[in-house]
């Protein structure tokens, strides 16, 4: 049954119950396949469909969803989530979400070269990186190499009016090379990612992957102390995911970060300002409305070290009595609404790493950061992670550093930056969005060595 015709039975029969109900439907197609020794290791060609719904009957909300569209679904998900209604209570601030006057904007999501470019082009892609891989003498085997693409399409409508669509196409490929010197062994990680096949250079990403397996070779660990730490663009953009949640309302309205209730105050570096930008070209964290419709727009968190805003879905913003940020986050067709960010970053500085690295003389430039999830805590902004990355000497990166482990606040650690540099570097998509970062010299932190 198609989309279009599953959302007027449904929305009729919801009409027939006396409830309000939305609808959020998403179809995939999605190809993966990894190489070992010039052979497929693994191979996964797919679609998937779903859908999910939310009624709202006075001030209670239900939620119930499906793999299957077809007439027998109609009256098994309102009714469902009717059921569920009961068991969830009040919920007094969720609603649905129309507003005729909205504007959004066209916003490039999509390339057509992901599903033109065929199945086996992609599979000798993916063993023409190994086998190039390969070819450096120190390198003694790939772990891993593999290239996946998908192709996404989703509707979002609701009985007030609301009828919108969009479709998202993804290419990730990686490499993850291991490397032999002496008794020393280590492997490396590299990918190149994008919404298009012209993404991809498989080139980048084998010097890349090579690098990385061999960069820590003679990695020493240095006495405990107070250094100057600069940290590499991905691993501050990975730490800034981490710290995510403090920029949620919904954290701050549930007593869990420490920003409830300083909106409009300074809280870090005049240097440090964070932007969630939703219309990036061809980024993945890009989309012209959020998980609930609201129109989206660019917004700076934080503007010269003051906190401009939370981020706010249609919920938590009607608890605090303003307009929803547009931040709204749905985890698949399960119609749970959440807070993620869109393309959330630190913005670049004026300032080059090798003028960080040289104003961070005799301090350390974290590469990597380890154990994120058990070291790091949002709620009180501490963390203790586990690090590899170089010694800085004369202005320069020099000895590889390991067996480390840095520790700080987060909170206060923003309030010290010192330097950012020109380039900012994205990750891969989380939960809760897609973030980036420069490299930026934040003072002094705790490093235990030896």
């Amino acid at each position: 049954m198609k989309y279009t015709t599953f959302k007027d039975k449904v929305f009729a029969y919801a009409a027939k119950k006396g409830v309000e109900a939305e609808l959020y439907y998403m179809a995939t197609e999605s190809f993966s396949t990894s190489v070992y020794e010039g052979d497929i290791d693994s191979y996964n060609l797919s679609n998937t469909s779903g859908i999910g719904i939310r009624v709202f009957n006075n001030n209670s909300v239900g939620n119930a969803y499906s793999e299957v569209i077809d007439e027998r679904s109609v009256k098994m998900l309102v009714d469902s989530a009717m059921d569920n209604a009961v068991i969830s209570g009040i919920q007094e601030y969720e609603r649905p979400y129309f507003n005729k006057s909205d504007i959004y904007k066209t916003v490039k999501t999509y390339d057509d070269s992901v599903e033109k470019v065929p199945v086996k082009k992609k599979i000798e892609m993916a063993k023409e990186l190994e086998k190039t891989v390969l070819t450096n003498k120190d390198i003694i085997r790939v772990q891993n190499c593999a290239v996946s693409t998908s192709v996404s399409e989703m509707y979002l409508s609701n009985t007030l009016g609301l009828n919108l669509s969009d479709k998202k196409s993804s290419v990730i490929m990686y490499v993850s090379p291991i490397a032999k010197k002496n008794n020393w062994v280590n492997n490396g990680f590299a990918y190149d990612a994008g919404i298009g096949m012209e993404s991809i250079d498989i080139e980048r990403i084998k010097e890349k992957g090579i690098n990385e397996a061999l960069k820590y070779y003679g990695a020493k660990q240095i006495n405990s102390g107070a250094y100057k730490v600069v940290f590499e663009k991905e691993t501050m953009a990975i730490l800034l995911t981490c710290f995510f949640t403090i920029f949620s309302s919904d954290s701050a309205q549930k007593g869990i970060s420490l920003l409830k209730g300083r909106e409009g105050e300074k809280i870090a570096s005049e240097n440090l300002t964070i932007i969630d930008d939703p219309h990036m070209p061809g980024a993945f964290g890009s989309e012209s409305f959020d998980g609930e419709g609201v129109p989206t727009y660019k917004k700076n968190i934080i503007e010269k070290g003051v906190l401009n805003t939370l981020l706010y879905n249609t919920k938590t913003a009607a608890k605090a009595g303003i307009k929803s940020t547009a931040n709204a986050g749905r985890a698949g067709i399960v119609p749970y609404i959440g807070i993620s960010a869109h393309n959330c970053y630190i913005k670049k500085g004026m300032h080059t790493l090798d003028d960080l690295l040289y104003e961070a003389e005799g301090g350390v430039y974290i590469t990597d950061l380890m154990g994120m999830h058990a070291g790091a805590n949002a709620a009180s902004g501490d963390f203790s992670l586990l690090a590899r990355g170089f010694v800085i000497e004369k202005g320069k990166l020099a000895a590889p550093v390991e067996q480390i482990t840095v520790s700080g606040n987060f909170y206060t650690m923003i309030k010290g930056i010192k330097g950012i540099s020109d380039e900012v570097k994205f990750t891969l998509p989380t939960e809760y969005g897609v973030f980036g970062s420069p490299d930026i010299y934040v003072g002094m932190l705790n490093i235990a060595g030896k």
